[in-house]
Order: C-alpha cells, then structure tokens, then sequence
C-alpha cells in the first residue's frame, strides 16, 4: 500500500483564494460595517459586528505591511482602530447592563438607566467616525491603493514571504504577551487582544493557504479570547460601577463583580495548565516556516 506524505498533499492542494481577493473581501466587509454604523444603525449585535469588522480589516493590513506597506494602509489601520475604540466604550456599556439586570434588584433601575444614558451619547461620535471613514470614498479609495501594492507583490511571486514573515511577528508578540503572574489583569488584557490579532491573521492565511495546518491554534485562541472576555468584561464593569459608588445598590454588585472575575481567573489558569500551549506554538511556527518557502 502506498502512502502519500504531507509535503505532496500540500503541493497538489490549490489555495481557495489569493491574497489580494481574501484581503479584498475582509475589506469589503469592514466598507458595508461602516455603511450601517454611518446610517446610525447601532443595536447590540450591528455594534458588534462593526467591531469584529474593524478588528479582522486591521489584522488582513498588518498582514499586508511587508507586501504593501503604503500610506494608504497606514492611514485605513489609524481609522479603524478609533472607531473600533469608540465602538468597545458602547459595547462595554451593553455588557455591564445586561449584567446589572440579571444580577441586580428593583434599586438598580436607576443605575440601568444611566448606563444607557452613557451609551447614547458615546453613539453619536461612532456615527460620526464612520463617517468620516465612509464619506467621498475614502475607505475605499484607500483600500484599493492597498490591494494594487498587493497584486503587483502577487505577480512578483513575494507574497507568501510576505505574509509569512508578517504571520511569524504576531507569534512571536503573542509568546512575549504570555503572562508571568496570574493576578496581572492588564497583561490578560493583553494577551487576549494580541491573541485575537493572532486569531485573525492566521484564519485569513489558512483561507488563502488551506494546507497551513493552524486549525487547531485557531480553536485553541478562539476559547481563550473567549474565556479572556469574560474575564475583561468583570474587570470593566467593576472599574465603571465603582465610579457610581453613591448610587443606591451598587455596592454589592461591586462585589458581586469582583468575586465572578476571581472565579473565572482561577477557570482560566487551570485550563491554561491544561493546554498544550508549547506545542501548538512549536507547530505553528514550523508552518509559518513552511508557508514562507512556498513557490508562487
């Protein structure tokens, strides 16, 4: 019986897209974000979406710094990233009253209430960053000064390097990103926000490059932004009701909030010591290697 090694399967498995159509896409998807928040249609789940938009359309142009590193890019990733703030102040907002609802008694209206008061005024600078963003074409006029360095890099046969080298720094943050103490939530912030660029650069290479094995990374950061997120979401709403110390009830919702974020650090770290986090980082980094010494 004959068997096949990886290496050939690799080289007789065709990419699905190439890179500039992938960058393309995630970038068309971030303009149609921009469109609605432009528009005011800001709900809890559109909110959500411009921010998720916001984040894979930054991560797809760090992607693209080796291969087209333009003012354009420069000037899209500065953009998104304050709007993408803005949006994370709103939607902080939403969390904490959603929390404050199911955990909080019939004294707590009035903290609800002024929550939602803060979110509608956060609101109108999110439109009109959006705008700013969306009006004359400016997203995308920019985005296709992008995409034309992108496929003159294509045609040169670069692009796989590029990327390569580009896929191996966000490694290489998120290994320098790994927490020391466990009771540091700044450097779990970190961690989590760096994980999600990680996230996100390595689900687009493995769209272009189905044969890069990332999946079980991919699955690996996608719980730990998970259960990182719950953890910054106590975090944020015990700083916020502290601020609100004189209203009536907020007090053991403070502790309420600080004892559910103790609880999911310790969640955290036993599934941290679980996980085989070295080796998926030794694999990884031996398909980024591989992926840089793709022929075109």
């Amino acid at each position: 019986m004959t068997t096949t090694s990886r290496q050939d399967r690799r080289s007789r498995t065709r990419p699905r897209a190439n890179a500039s159509v992938a960058v393309g896409r995630v970038l068309q998807n971030a303009a149609g974000r921009l469109l609605e928040a432009a528009n005011g249609e800001l709900s809890e789940n559109s909110l959500h979406e411009v921010r998720i938009a916001c984040r894979r359309a930054e991560a797809a142009l760090r992607l693209c710094q080796g291969a087209a590193d333009c003012r354009a890019g420069r000037w899209l990733k500065r953009r998104l990233k304050t709007l993408r703030r803005a949006c994370n102040d709103a939607r902080d907002d939403d969390v904490l009253c959603q929390w404050v609802q199911r955990h909080g008694t019939s004294s707590s209206k009035s903290l609800r209430q002024a929550i939602r008061t803060h979110r509608a005024e956060v609101q109108p600078r999110i439109v009109v960053l959006a705008r700013r963003l969306s009006d004359k074409q400016r997203f995308e006029r920019r985005s296709n000064k992008v995409l034309k360095q992108l496929r003159v890099c294509e045609r040169q046969g670069q692009i796989a390097q590029a990327f390569g080298r580009r896929l191996f720094a966000e490694v290489h943050h998120f290994v320098k990103a790994l927490p020391s103490q466990r009771e540091d939530t700044s450097a779990l912030h970190r961690l989590r926000i760096i994980g999600k660029r990680l996230r996100y650069a390595s689900e687009l290479v493995t769209e272009i490059w189905p044969d890069v094995a990332l999946v079980e990374l991919n699955e690996h950061l996608h719980s730990l932004q998970d259960r990182l997120g719950a953890i910054h979401d106590h975090v944020v709403g015990t700083r916020r009701l502290r601020r609100r110390s004189l209203d009536r009830g907020v007090r053991p919702l403070v502790r309420k909030a600080q004892g559910a974020a103790v609880r999911l650090q310790r969640n955290f770290w036993r599934w941290w010591q679980a996980s085989p986090i070295e080796r998926m980082l030794a694999d990884t980094t031996a398909e980024v290697l591989t992926l840089m010494h793709k022929t075109p």
